[in-house]
Parts: structure tokens; C-alpha cells; sequence
């Protein structure tokens, strides 16, 4: 499918049929689902303020994380986790697995329905890992650690599991978030809302529409622009390669967010439309007005969006749309949940699984009862595709290319920014003409307090190394110096 609003810009009009695919096809109101984060808590057998056992076993880690503060650094606990001095809530001793999951455990019972383990499983491993094996990961900690202390877990509930859906099929959310659409068709056992989202121009986007309090005991509900949200808000990257494999976002699309997630900033897309077009569009006349507008120190984002919008498409947007449930939002179902099919996994975890693998009956509820887009007779479209989607486990046949593309996007990211910052350092050292090979000896000389200048030699060859300046954290280098220094020149100026 190509977008209508694509076909019409000049961009798309150069070329034909299979180019067109090539660049921005996509799949027409394309929906994934998964679930986007999982809390449970863990009792344990016996479990008092007065049971030794359970007592040792908090001196125990108290003691890592005393060093942990002590250090002010994480310490090992094992060969997957370490000490974080994080907390949540009053639960405030915390093994983790780096960005994949957190084990707090409870100091204090403050009655006997409180449980001493809540486990945490962050969005990045429940997206690009096999969720199956990460939830018997975590409760396979849990009792190595407890077994060291002859304890044993009585029994695991739910706390919080957030499901999400993310779709192309919302691309005019001032139209979408309109109030007089919303209450034509919403219907909801809600209470209360919220809507926000951006100043433009003097024009109001609406990006975000919630439904419920998000310190409810029971259920949250949100709809908002996903796309902003990776590109300046998280370090989610990884949806934007999980978009793209599931054809919710085109070619063009994944170039340009890919190189705005860099500058971290959502309006770099335009500045990346264009670079985009001098690589593959055809106009010799187009190519050279964007060149003298890359290449002029004086241009702005806003400049770069004026000229990107008269030529190339605007980016697809991915909605979230996200139903937080709490378990308070299952206690009612206790008794159907205890007879409901599972497959085979840790006792443990059996109520965990009978929520997950049939998850179908809960959303169903949210998507009916709980919140509802209709006219009255019969489900908006949107929300019908969004209701009959096929829900299973997530399944990625290549869960090591989205890690790695994450990493490199990361790493990317942190080098433009490191170039960046170098050339910001000499303008604050009013080295306003110098070029890049000055300016990073200048940093680290100015680190020793005796300013001892620093030359780059090859340990090989013990040769001067000459800087490749077109690298693509270099080639803009100059150019970025020079709005730099037009920032910060007169404030240093009137500082004198």
C-alpha cells in the first residue's frame, strides 16, 4: 500500500511503480500486539518479620547493598545479576539483569497479604527475547536465591501487565484526537481523561489521549504517538527495525527516523527527507536548493521542515494503543483464571500463564466494555481490525539482528553526540576557526590540570594519525561548529 498524501508528493512523482514500492510501500492498517511490561509478586512460604530464615536472607543482601552504596557502583551478585541501589515503593533491595529485569524484595511485611518478591520485566527483552524463557528465567533466580536459605516460594500472582498494540492506522491525529470524534463514538465505564501533545506554529497537536488515572488499582488505558516517544523520550530504538520487518513503516521511513533518533530530535526527519532525496531522488535542481540549505550555517530546523514538506512525504506515524491492568483488574475473575488451559511451565508460574495464553478473554472485556469506539450499531473500523487481531506469544525469527541493530544505533548515537560536544568545547575555549583534530587535543589538554598538549600518534607505525574527515560523524563537523559558535559567541562576548 502507498498513502495517498505520498503519492502526491513531487518525490513520489519521479518515479515509477517498483521504485515507489521499494521506498514507501507498507502494509494498510497494520497492527502488532505484545505485551509491553510484566510485574508479578512472589510469596514466600512461611513468610513473617519474625522468620529467621527469610531474615538472613535480607542481611545477606543488605550486605551487597551496602557496598553497592559504599562504592556508589553496582556490584555482582551472580553471573546474571547485580546490586541496584534503585527501589520501588517500600521494596527497596534490588537484583537486576541491565535492561532486562529487576528482583525487589520487601524489608518489612506490613500485614500478611503483603508479598516480600515483586519481579519486574522491563519492554526491551519482552519485545526482542522468547518471552517464555524470560519468565522461567526470572523465577529460576528467584528460587537460586531463596534456596541458598532453605526457602521456598509459596505461590506467584500478577501485579501489573500492560499490553500493547502498535498500528499505521492513525495517520491525522488532530483529526483522530478531535473532541467532537471522540464523543461521537467513545463509549466507556471511565471516569476521567486527559489529552496533550504539542505547540506548533501556534497550532495545537494533539498526540495523546489517556483514559483512566495512572495510579489506578485497576486499569489505564493510552493512545498516543509512538513514533515521537522513541525518537526523543526512550532509548527504544528497536521498534523502529520491528516496524519496518512488519511493514508497518516503509523504507524512507526507517532512514528517517533512524536519523533523527541520532540527533535526538523528532524534526530531524526533514533534514533527513532530504538526505534521503540526494541519495536517490533524480531532480538536479531539488538536489543543489538542498545542498545550499545543508551547507548554509544559518538555515534552521524550521527552514529544513518549509523546504523538506513542499517535496517529500511526511513520515508514517505508529500509534500505541495500551491497556495497563493492575490486579485489582483480575480479582474479580480469580475463579475462572484457576480453570483456564495452560501450557507446561514452572508450577510457579501457572497463573501467570493461564493470564497470558488467554489473554484473548481479558482483552476483549477492555475492548468492549471497558472502553469501546462505536456508532452504536457496530465497532469503528479501526477499532474492529484492532479487536479481531490474532493474539499469540510474540515470535521474532531474529531476535539477535533487533539487539544488534539497537546497539548500533546506540553506539551511533553517543559518537555523533561525542563530535558534537567536542565542537561545542572550543567554541566555550573561543577556538572559533579551528578544525576537528585541534579540538579534540584541546579537550584532552584542557582535562590535565597542567594543559599539556597532546599530539594523536599511531601506536603502529608511532605516525601522526591523519583524521578521515569524511566520516559521517565528521562531515558535518565544521558546518555544526559554525551554528555553534553563532549561539554561543555573543554570550561569551557579553561576558568580557
Amino acid at each position: 500500500m502507498i498513502r495517498n498524501d505520498i503519492r502526491k508528493t513531487v518525490f513520489a512523482q519521479e518515479m515509477d511503480k517498483d521504485q515507489l514500492k521499494y521506498h514507501f510501500h507498507t502494509l494498510a492498517q497494520k497492527y502488532i500486539h505484545n505485551i509491553d511490561n510484566l510485574y508479578y509478586v512472589a510469596y514466600l512460604e512461611g513468610d513473617c518479620n519474625e522468620n529467621q530464615k527469610v531474615q538472613k536472607l535480607l542481611e545477606d543482601l543488605k550486605t551487597f547493598k551496602e557496598m553497592a552504596r559504599t562504592t556508589t557502583e553496582e556490584i555482582v551478585y551472580d553471573d546474571d545479576l547485580v546490586i541496584s541501589l534503585k527501589r520501588h515503593d517500600d521494596y527497596g533491595i534490588c537484583l537486576t539483569s541491565p535492561e532486562r529485569y529487576d528482583i525487589f524484595f520487601l524489608e518489612y511485611l506490613r500485614n500478611m497479604e503483603t508479598p516480600r518478591i515483586l519481579v519486574q520485566i522491563r519492554a526491551a527483552p519482552l519485545w526482542m527475547e522468547d518471552q517464555k524463557e524470560l519468565l522461567e528465567e526470572t523465577i529460576d533466580k528467584i528460587k537460586e536465591i531463596i534456596q541458598k536459605h532453605d526457602l521456598k516460594i509459596l505461590n506467584v500472582k500478577e501485579n501489573r501487565i500492560d499490553y500493547a498494540y502498535h498500528t499505521n492506522c492513525i495517520q491525522n491525529p488532530n483529526q483522530f484526537f478531535k473532541d467532537e470524534n471522540i464523543e461521537k463514538y467513545l463509549q466507556t465505564e471511565m471516569e476521567f481523561y486527559t489529552q496533550s501533545g504539542r505547540i506548533k506554529k501556534n497550532k495545537l497537536n494533539k498526540e495523546y489521549l489517556a483514559l483512566g488515572r495512572r495510579k489506578s488499582n485497576n486499569t489505564f488505558i493510552r493512545i498516543y504517538n509512538k513514533t515521537l516517544e522513541i525518537i526523543e523520550a526512550s532509548g527504544k530504538n528497536y521498534f523502529i527495525k520491528i516496524w519496518f520487518d512488519n511493514k508497518i513503516i516503509s523504507r524512507y521511513d526507517r532512514y528517517c527516523l533512524e536519523h533523527a533518533f541520532k540527533k535526538q530530535e523528532f524534526d530531524y526527519v526533514y533534514e533527513a527527507a532530504m538526505l534521503y532525496y540526494l541519495e536517490y531522488g533524480n531532480d538536479q535542481i531539488v538536489k543543489d536548493a538542498i545542498n545550499s540549505i545543508l551547507q548554509d550555517p544559518n538555515t534552521t530546523l524550521c527552514d529544513r521542515e518549509r523546504f523538506a514538506t513542499r517535496y517529500f512525504p511526511e513520515v508514517t506515524k505508529v500509534t500505541n494503543i495500551e491497556f495497563e491492568t493492575k490486579r485489582k483488574f483480575y480479582y474479580n475473575s480469580d475463579s475462572m483464571i484457576e480453570t483456564l488451559p495452560h501450557q507446561e511451565c514452572s508450577p510457579e508460574l501457572v497463573r501467570i500463564y493461564r493470564i497470558l495464553d488467554n489473554r484473548k478473554l481479558f482483552l476483549n472485556y477492555l475492548q468492549t466494555s471497558t472502553l469501546n469506539f462505536t456508532d452504536g450499531e457496530k465497532r469503528c473500523d479501526w477499532w474492529d481490525r484492532l479487536n479481531r487481531l490474532k493474539i499469540d506469544w510474540w515470535k521474532d525469527s531474529d531476535a539477535i539482528a533487533i539487539r544488534d541493530y539497537s546497539s548500533r544505533l546506540h553506539k551511533e548515537r553517543q559518537l555523533q553526540m561525542t563530535v558534537n560536544k567536542i565542537g561545542k568545547a572550543a567554541v566555550y575555549n573561543q577556538d572559533y576557526e579551528t578544525g576537528f583534530e585541534h579540538d579534540i587535543l584541546n579537550v584532552l589538554s584542557n582535562l590535565n590540570d597542567n594543559h599539556k598538549r597532546y599530539e594523536l600518534i599511531d601506536s603502529r607505525t608511532k605516525e601522526p594519525i591523519q583524521i578521515i574527515r569524511n566520516s559521517k560523524y565528521l562531515k558535518d563537523y565544521d558546518l555544526y561548529k559554525q551554528k555553534a559558535t553563532r549561539r554561543i559567541k555573543p554570550l561569551l562576548d557579553k561576558r568580557r
